[in-house]
């Protein structure tokens, strides 16, 4: 082969054969991955006519060199700081990624595997205090991985500045429905309260105001920031303060 369907020259391959594997779900011997100019990349193989397995390609295929890599891939937490094992980390790559790996100082039995991808995740991290780092790998549905990303989130012991009254909303109080949270604020400082979901996602904005020194009650009412109220489950009540943040679990019951 010279050139690709298309026209374009293609890069010398040094021997006429090479191993392809069967990609999963594909036809036999229609769609196949294999590394053909032998540049460490998975590249794609398209038969013109399928045949019947065992597969042996003869006559022309199409090769697509370098099959949707994953690149640039990126893993934030949402905060360098965090006074709680349990944190949230955005993620974004590009490519077409369908699944993603997080290992390195996470909880035992909680890392490691491959989870269906997601922009924004819950990360449980190993107890103690200092640094954490914690290593982020990509997978799309060729098994192409990217790159893995490392990144760093430091774990403090003071004392939180935040405590639920309750963290229980049962739907039958119904209008009277509430969930309270009491924010201690030492010295003058903007105040952001915010509820998510366990995928990390913003329901709603409680308060993003200015505070002086003081208490401040701030109540949630089951509701999301269009007025509906969420479906039963569990939730987090993010309280930041100076760049300080705190998350605590909240009980939605049906």
């Amino acid at each position: 082969m010279t050139s690709d369907f298309s026209g374009f020259p293609l890069p010398s391959i040094a021997t006429s054969s090479f191993n392809v594997s069967v990609l999963q779900g594909a036809t036999a011997g229609n769609f196949s991955v294999g590394d053909v100019n032998g540049d460490g990349f998975s590249d794609l193989v398209m038969q013109e006519e399928p045949q019947a397995a065992p597969v042996t390609f003869l006559g022309y295929v199409r090769v697509i060199y370098g099959f949707q890599p994953l690149t640039h891939p990126q893993a934030l937490f949402r905060t360098g700081t965090s006074d709680s094992t349990s944190v949230f980390m955005d993620l974004s790559v590009d490519g077409d990624p369908t699944e993603v790996r997080v290992s390195g100082d996470v909880a035992e039995g909680w890392g490691g595997r491959w989870e269906p991808f997601r922009s924004a995740i819950p990360v449980r991290l190993s107890s103690g205090q200092g640094s954490r780092k914690v290593r982020v790998t990509f997978r799309n549905k060729f098994l192409r991985e990217s790159q893995p990303v490392e990144t760093t989130v430091v774990l403090t012991s003071s004392q939180p500045q935040s405590k639920p009254l309750t963290n229980i909303l049962n739907a039958e109080d119904g209008a009277n429905g509430r969930v309270t949270v009491e924010c201690q604020v030492t010295e003058f400082s903007r105040m952001k309260v915010g509820v998510y979901d366990r995928r990390g996602q913003r329901l709603v904005d409680l308060m993003d105001e200015e505070r002086g020194m003081g208490v401040w009650p701030v109540e949630w009412d089951g509701k999301n920031a269009s007025g509906k109220r969420v479906a039963p489950g569990i939730y987090f009540l993010q309280v930041e303060t100076n760049g300080r943040v705190e998350r605590h679990r909240v009980v939605v019951r049906g």
